[in-house]
């Protein structure tokens, strides 16, 4: 078992949500099985159950923005990647466009937890010319342009 907790009791009200942590836990072991757990002001606490004889624990910095960076490398020979930055956790969709409009590949879709993400985009089957990636969720839309020379 996985318990985590605040360092200090909270004067905030139950369901005020301060200073919200999420934490993933993957178990290599288990074939990448997933365990995620949130602690906020109303459950200052998480117990979270995990066959684990060893853990590695990487600290990084929640994004402030939802952010969808430049593919790189662009011009690409058909390979691309698209890092992009989620603040909370969100549905979000990032999908590839020609020139026409018509999607030709979905990178990511559906629901992402707060962090700093990479999208692979194999083009092998793509045509070279001018593509377009564009990311939605929430509200935010970004689009930005990716150009595969064969």
């Amino acid at each position: 078992t996985l318990r985590l907790g605040a360092s200090k009791p909270s004067s905030k009200a139950p369901g005020q949500e301060l200073e919200s942590r999420s934490i993933r836990v993957v178990d290599a072991a288990t074939g990448g099985k997933q365990v995620e757990a949130r602690l906020t002001g109303e459950s200052p606490a998480a117990t979270v159950p995990a066959g684990i004889e060893r853990l590695r624990v990487q600290v990084e910095e929640v994004p402030e923005a939802f952010a969808l960076e430049k593919p790189y490398p662009n011009p690409s020979g058909g390979r691309a990647t698209l890092k992009y930055a989620v603040p909370e956790e969100a549905d979000l969709t990032i999908a590839v466009y020609d020139v026409l409009g018509r999607r030709v590949v979905t990178l990511a879709d559906g629901k992402k937890a707060a962090g700093t993400y990479r999208a692979r985009l194999d083009g092998s089957r793509l045509s070279s010319g001018v593509y377009f990636a564009r990311m939605e969720a929430e509200g935010f839309r970004e689009t930005r342009r990716l150009t595969i020379l064969r």
